[in-house]
């Protein structure tokens, strides 16, 4: 594959918290993998910036994503503390990342961890001028949704801070991306 404009490979960016072997017994980590593994055989220069929890097994992996076209990377901390809610946090240390690499054809975040927020919201304001096209993962239920399942009350609403901060930052996200795509494991 070559981008038309530019004649050059064109380059994927993942961003997720869950991904194939650091996250062993996950559907979904399984699920990134096998697009990483996916686009990479299929000539796309593919880059994985998780932002889970890190992991030591992380540089054993990136050496053995690396001979599959895929850079495996854990995103930095930036040692700079947004507030009480890690999913403020992350984005925020995805945006400044985002900032330092802007070379993606396309990037795809996970609704679930509102990673992309802030990232997505800059660009929706027109604060950065990346040509990347922006995906959001409609990968996981929503927080409000998660709520009232574990709870049994069909009606009931979040009244934590943190939960209602994530829950918009997912849907914003949804909003402020390119396209979407549903979950791979939405039952049709």
């Amino acid at each position: 594959h070559r981008d038309e404009r530019t004649g050059s490979t064109p380059s994927v960016l993942l961003v997720t918290d869950t991904f194939g072997p650091l996250n062993p017994y996950n559907e979904l980590a399984s699920a990134y993998e096998n697009i990483a593994i996916h686009l990479g055989s299929n000539s796309f220069q593919v880059t994985v910036l998780y932002v889970g929890e890190e992991s030591g097994a992380l540089s054993k992996f990136s050496r053995d994503f690396a001979s599959k076209r895929i850079n495996l990377v854990q995103l930095p901390s930036s040692g700079v503390n947004y507030g009480p809610s890690p999913s403020t946090t992350v984005s925020v240390d995805v945006f400044r990342w985002m900032l330092a690499q802007h070379k993606y054809n396309v990037a795809h975040f996970q609704a679930n961890s509102g990673a992309g927020y802030y990232t997505l919201l800059a660009q929706q304001q027109g604060l950065t001028s990346w040509n990347s096209k922006f995906v959001v993962g409609l990968d996981s239920t929503s927080v409000h949704s998660l709520m009232q399942i574990n709870s049994g009350d069909d009606q009931g609403r979040s009244t934590d801070l943190e939960s209602l901060k994530l829950e918009f930052m997912q849907e914003k996200s949804v909003e402020y991306a390119v396209s979407f795509v549903d979950s791979p494991f939405e039952k049709k």
